[in-house]
């Protein structure tokens, strides 16, 4: 089974039998052993040719064809969760985010009730921008921990935002999950090429989460992994929490930003485990708990009323009258973020523009026929391997990409993952 599908699998597996905050019901899939599940996806994906490592940057489109064309064999085979969750990210690397949320309230759906009380509670509350909040929040703490959804980048976008604020107040290392530390896999030249390249990780594959990972090597942060595939859902949370830690026993001084996923961040997996062996409680933000899905009233209902009662455009938290912040399960978490809901310009995200410093470049200008994916490649970067800046499926007839200032090589590819034509353009 690939490696980067096989971690996703074990995550997905992990989070329906351990996770305490599921709300779902769980499915026959996560009543099989996390062993036969992934034999049951090593003989299909085999039988599928899905199995070849990552080697160019059309591999997730030629990935998404594949689990998208035999979806049934998938769902034939009760591992219905998984391939979901799968499509759904691969859908959010190309620039489909509409149809990722989509395909991932398929795996499963939570709907909710809200009620008087839950209004007046919050009308009780003040909203405050998150970013402010978190930057006074940090200047005593040595370790900040923020979560994400694999399939919603938006939750990238504040942990891209927070590099400089935190570089600044000394921050030097940055942790991401998806870049793995095992000798014989990892990417040993990152720190040094300055930019993720295909092999670099998984979720770094997608545009926005490769360029969190550019901007922090920019900005001066070392880069560490911290992730290794393990069939143990305990012992991978420990040797995070270790990986983690082997840094403030080689930097005693160190302060880190480290940035998982989903619920890493709780007290009984990774930060838990990190706090039990250092000494040293991380500051943990929570992007997950109230995250969007397809439509509202699948969604946290705290989510759902906060949307209806307030009008934000940047990520906010809320507090009380006393500047206690609100809603954050028990201490499990010290931050509960509310990013706002999002808006589509020409069928991609709004927040895909990151505040302005991302533009739209309209593809209508090129050839489009028979074309059905472009990426954006830093035109100083390696354009076989580098991770795009952005990427989209040609599928409306109005197709953006959303690109910095800079010179990049435009890909023009097929529907079957293949090359057609490449073109050089500038950004001002």
């Amino acid at each position: 089974m690939n490696k980067h599908i096989k971690l996703i699998a074990l995550w997905f597996l992990a989070i329906n039998l351990f996770n305490p905050f599921l709300l779902s019901a769980q499915n026959d899939t996560t009543k099989k052993t996390i062993s036969d599940v992934i034999s049951d996806f090593d003989k299909i994906e085999h039988e599928l040719g899905l199995s070849a490592s990552a080697k160019f940057n059309d591999y997730c489109i030629k990935q998404y064809i594949g689990y998208r064309n035999n979806e049934n064999t998938f769902v034939n085979a009760k591992t219905e969760s998984i391939i979901y969750q799968i499509i759904s990210t691969y859908l959010s690397f190309l620039g489909a985010y509409n149809e990722a949320l989509i395909y991932r309230d398929k795996e499963s759906i939570n709907t909710v009730i809200t009620s008087v009380q839950d209004s007046l509670y919050l009308l009780g509350l003040n909203k405050e921008d998150a970013f402010e909040t978190i930057s006074k929040m940090v200047d005593t703490v040595r370790i900040v921990m923020i979560n994400e959804a694999h399939h919603i980048p938006q939750h990238r976008i504040l942990s891209t935002k927070l590099l400089n604020m935190l570089y600044e107040k000394g921050f030097r290392y940055f942790c991401a999950e998806t870049l793995d530390n095992s000798d014989s896999t990892k990417d040993k030249n990152l720190n040094t090429r300055k930019y993720p390249i295909m092999k670099t990780g998984f979720y770094s594959m997608e545009p926005l989460y490769g360029d969190m990972i550019r901007q922090a090597l920019k900005i001066g942060f070392t880069v560490v992994p911290y992730e290794r595939s393990r069939l143990s859902t305990r012992d991978r949370e420990i040797e995070q929490a270790g990986n983690i830690f082997q840094i403030f026993q080689n930097d005693p001084n160190a302060k880190v930003f480290v940035h998982c996923g989903y619920d890493h961040l709780t007290p009984r997996w990774m930060a838990g485990n990190f706090k039990k062996i250092s000494g040293i409680r991380p500051l943990t933000i929570n992007q997950t708990q109230m995250m969007e899905y397809s439509q509202p009233i699948y969604s946290c209902y705290f989510s759902q009323l906060v949307n209806t009662l307030y009008e934000f455009d940047k990520p906010i938290v809320l507090a009380d009258s006393n500047g206690n912040l609100a809603l954050n399960y028990k201490r499990n978490f010290d931050v509960i973020i509310f990013n706002p809901p999002t808006k589509y310009i020409y069928d991609r995200p709004d927040w895909m523009a990151m505040n302005g410093y991302r533009k739209i470049f309209n593809l209508n200008e090129f050839n489009l026929d028979k074309i059905n994916f472009v990426q954006a490649i830093f035109a100083d970067e390696d354009i076989d391997m580098a991770v795009p800046v952005d990427q989209t499926l040609v599928n409306n007839d109005n197709p953006v990409l959303f690109l910095p200032a800079g010179d990049f090589n435009l890909k023009f590819l097929d529907a079957e993952g293949n090359l057609v034509y490449k073109k050089l353009i500038s950004m001002k």
